[in-house]
């Protein structure tokens, strides 16, 4: 999983210095992604500008696949306390989030009625109260080298009418603010809604250990002059999951994987009969797995014989 940090911030009347973060620095990765349209110096900032009520602004962030596998691509809002601040706002508020480009969501949010506070609102409905929830999916099976963006549009109501003192500046949805359903003491003060882009292996969730897929050769068949010690084969997992580090977990004292999934004989050329191994395996990405592998030492081929049945 490859994870970049923003903030979302937007004074009425003034700019925003959000700070965006990036946490995964490693190159080339299976899974990676690339924003721009921004501004900052990883081009991720995004902030509206002078925000009147009724009128709707919106700010976009382009991303590009960067990395060598397909990937889907979450929006995630990791502070609850700002989270819970923007549903706060109920009908005064309305929010669009949007994406295009190659496995796009397209619509992905909308809601007129920003409220998490179940006591008075019952079942949240999109005719009724509608919070934004802490992460949504923007694109599904993105390929290496695809271009896509996402947008998110917000309006005050008409009738908001919340204005700061003359000569301050008003910077949009600072939290903790008054009355809002959640709030969480290591978030912190500020303004904004602090996000994340996040690409993950096709099927996973932001957050959620992915599951490590083992691909051929799962077993091979040789003669017994072809598992002498020279005998070489390669454990290997789907191409999004790579590098992978094997351990070996269910031992078999002729056959030998190394920590790269190097499997190959001890002590051949070995008897005729079926080698077994099995282990688990993991990435720097945090996925783990399972692999097995099996081989068949049979007869050499100058032993064969010919049968005949009656």
């Amino acid at each position: 999983m490859l994870l970049l940090s923003a903030t979302l911030i937007s004074p009425s009347g003034a700019s925003g210095s959000p700070r965006p973060r990036e946490v995964d620095h490693r190159p080339q990765l299976a899974i990676s992604v690339t924003p721009s349209g921004g501004a900052g110096i990883h081009a991720m900032d995004l902030s509206f500008r002078n925000l009147l009520p009724g009128v709707s602004q919106r700010v976009t962030l382009n991303y590009f696949n960067s990395g060598t596998s397909r990937e889907d691509l979450w929006i995630v809002f990791p502070n609850v306390t700002a989270l819970s601040a923007l549903n706060t706002l109920g009908q005064y508020g309305a929010v669009i989030l949007t994406s295009s480009g190659q496995g796009s969501s397209g619509s992905v949010f909308t809601s007129m009625n920003l409220d998490d506070n179940s006591t008075h609102c019952g079942n949240f409905t999109t005719h009724g109260c509608w919070p934004l929830q802490n992460q949504y999916r923007i694109a599904s099976g993105v390929s290496p080298k695809s271009l896509g963006s996402f947008t998110f549009s917000f309006e005050f109501a008409s009738a908001y009418n919340k204005q700061a003192p003359v000569g301050t500046t008003a910077y949009w949805n600072p939290y903790p603010t008054r009355g809002q359903t959640t709030i969480q003491p290591s978030d912190g003060l500020g303004a904004g809604l602090p996000y994340d882009l996040v690409a993950v292996e096709p099927g996973v969730t932001p957050g959620q250990r992915a599951i490590i897929h083992q691909i051929a050769p799962f077993n091979n068949e040789v003669d017994q002059s072809g598992s002498r010690s020279s005998f070489s084969s390669q454990l290997r997992v789907e191409e999004s999951q790579e590098p992978a580090t094997f351990v070996v977990t269910s031992f078999n004292p002729h056959i030998s994987v190394s920590s790269s999934g190097r499997v190959s004989t001890v002590g051949g050329p070995l008897a005729l009969g079926t080698y077994s191994v099995a282990g688990t395996d993991s990435n720097l990405r945090g996925s783990v797995g399972t692999w097995t592998y099996t081989l068949k030492v049979d007869r050499n081929h100058d032993e064969a014989t010919s049968h005949t049945y009656d």
